[in-house]
């Protein structure tokens, strides 16, 4: 899970619950703050709701959350790139 970072966290993968052969995910932004200042502790912030659910052989769920508040941290790679640092759920 290491290539997806942080968001590994949030994926199903088949050497942890060999259940999933298969995923849907959803993402709705709230809101997205981005600061340039490479001095900033994060340089931005963006407020979601995820939902992911891993499906077993017969289509039925067998793990998932819906609708989680979440806040993310981003910032910056060498290559200007954004990503997710960190990672905050909501209440």
């Amino acid at each position: 899970m290491k290539k997806y970072g942080v968001l590994g966290e949030y994926a199903n993968a088949s050497d942890i619950n060999n259940e999933v052969v298969s995923e849907n995910h959803k993402l709705r932004i709230w809101s997205v703050i981005l600061h340039p200042s490479p001095t900033a502790e994060h340089r931005g912030y963006m407020w979601v709701y995820y939902s992911s659910e891993g499906l077993d052989k017969y289509g039925n769920v067998a793990r998932g959350a819906w609708r989680v508040p979440a806040l993310w941290y981003l910032d910056k790679d060498e290559h200007g790139e954004w990503y997710v640092k960190d990672i905050r759920e909501g209440p």
